[in-house]
């Protein structure tokens, strides 16, 4: 039963929310507005952190697949691609890799037999590889797009930078790269062909596979014994130069982690601003309805249930602003792929079940931060204010703000509205001659302002009168309602 009620109360406050909400339409698009695009650029850059930092690599047992650069001795910060033919050297003499292969950056291949001659964006992978006639694979959207599908596509032939080429199998959809991009083709290359061994071909990356059982140290370790050998083998090519094992994902977007984390803590922070200025809007809109928080509070509402029903207004606006900023997150995310251009895996950023689950977190804590502060304001209505606001504005013309003091003369005025500001501004401008006795005001709740009337003018009453005569002709006496003189202990 507890449970019943709960969820009845709950469902109340949030068909009183959507029923209050609606009446202040303004107010609502511009606070959904404001959340809307702080949410949806955190989203964004979200997306893209997940999909190059968050996610392993999408190949079986992705943590053991690792990169070996070349170093030098002198540079040892500084990485370069290792000689083509030194495939072969690792191969024979490591214990700790189930394999190693080398794969090149983006290029490009002129390939005829195809309609006219062009270039098309190529590939290349070491294996081995005949120098006459080789075998390649060719991309999904390759096959869809030159080859119209054909089913019959496996054997086909042309000829890629004069080399006869025979299709042997296709890739699967929306295959990669490692730094992005898309490919066409893929051609083999012959490490252990004599056009490789005068050792001085570094454009290849050598990528390998732990064994089980190896840790990365290890890898190192052989490694290093394996270049030693090398370095004495090739003195003329391998002297003073090493190999580092990275692992694979490390290596690919050490990149990205220098770039988005300094962008999502500039988002974060947007977003930020943002609940500051809902936060305004909403104190604001707790101001104007004072009145009925006080009501409800002398009906028996407790600071509880009235927290629970502004939050649950916070909680409206805040989830209104997490759906559009969803589906801003898309066409943000096709922003930031074209402005950034190709990077590792850009074709699998994307909205899945983690961005929505971050847009779902990032929207509750947006409700609880821009609209706590607001809610615990509201849940401490003083009935005695109310009451006295009542009062003036049933005595008062409207748009006129008084308030009386027992001991000194008091200026009330809108501050929202920015009078008060003006209206000191307006009497700093006034008051700029010599005056002799000061005369104090005090607005209540404000600072107090003292002015000196001229030597010509009466002791008590005449100085009075002076300063009424003078506000009324500055037309100044609409904000004032009593004035008196009160004595100046400061300049005793």
């Amino acid at each position: 039963m507890r449970i019943l009620a709960a969820f009845e109360t709950v469902w109340a406050d949030v068909r009183f929310a959507t029923r209050s909400l609606l009446k202040n339409q303004g107010f609502l698009v511009v606070v959904i507005l404001s959340l809307a695009l702080g949410i949806a650029a955190n989203s964004t850059i979200f997306s893209v952190l997940d999909t190059l930092l968050y996610r392993p690599l999408p190949y079986p047992q992705p943590e053991k697949l690792v990169v070996i650069w070349e170093t030098e001795q002198a540079r040892p910060d500084r990485t370069n691609p290792p000689p083509i033919a030194e495939l072969v050297d690792w191969k024979k003499q490591n214990h700790v890799f189930e394999d190693i292969a080398l794969t090149s950056f983006n290029d490009t291949a002129s390939v005829s037999g195809l309609g006219e001659p062009r270039p098309l964006r190529t590939q290349y992978v070491a294996t081995e590889a005949q120098d006459r006639a080789q075998t390649i694979l060719i991309s999904h959207e390759f096959w869809k797009r030159e080859l119209n599908s054909d089913p019959q596509v496996l054997g086909k032939s042309f000829t890629i930078e004069g080399v006869v080429s025979t299709i042997v199998g296709v890739m699967q959809p929306r295959f990669a790269p490692f730094y992005g991009g898309r490919i066409d083709l893929w051609v083999p290359i012959n490490a252990a062909s004599s056009r490789y061994s005068a050792r001085i071909d570094h454009w290849l990356m050598p990528v390998a596979r732990i064994k089980p059982g190896v840790t990365l140290a290890q890898a190192q370790t052989e490694m290093d014994v394996v270049a030693s050998r090398l370095e004495q083998e090739y003195p003329a090519t391998n002297k003073g130069v090493g190999a580092k094992v990275f692992p694979l994902h490390e290596d690919l977007y050490r990149f990205a982690g220098q770039a988005l984390y300094p962008l999502f803590g500039a988002v974060a922070f947007v977003l930020l601003i943002a609940c500051v200025n809902v936060a305004n809007l909403l104190q604001f809109r707790t101001e104007t309805r004072r009145k009925e928080y006080a009501l409800r509070s002398s009906l028996g509402a407790g600071r509880r249930r009235l927290i629970q029903q502004l939050l649950t207004e916070s909680g409206l606006l805040a989830l209104s602003g997490g759906l559009l900023g969803i589906a801003l997150t898309y066409a943000g995310i096709k922003l930031l792929v074209a402005l950034a251009g190709d990077f590792p895996n850009s074709t699998d950023v994307g909205v899945d079940g983690r961005v929505l689950l971050f847009t779902l977190g990032v929207s509750l804590l947006t409700a609880i931060l821009f609209g706590l502060a607001p809610a615990i304001q509201a849940s401490r209505p003083d009935l005695n204010v109310v009451l006295r606001e009542g009062e003036r504005k049933t005595t008062t013309s409207s748009g006129r703000w008084i308030c009386n003091s027992r001991k000194e003369a008091s200026i009330w005025n809108g501050c929202r509205e920015g009078t008060w500001k003006r209206l000191c501004r307006a009497c700093r401008r006034f008051i700029s001659a010599c005056w002799r006795k000061p005369v104090a005001f005090r607005a209540w709740n404000r600072p107090r302002w003292s002015a000196h009337c001229p030597r010509g003018a009466a002791r008590n009453s005449g100085r009075l009168q002076y300063w009424r005569t003078l506000l009324r002709h500055r037309r100044i006496d609409r904000e004032l309602a009593t004035a008196r003189l009160v004595p100046d202990y400061s300049a005793r």
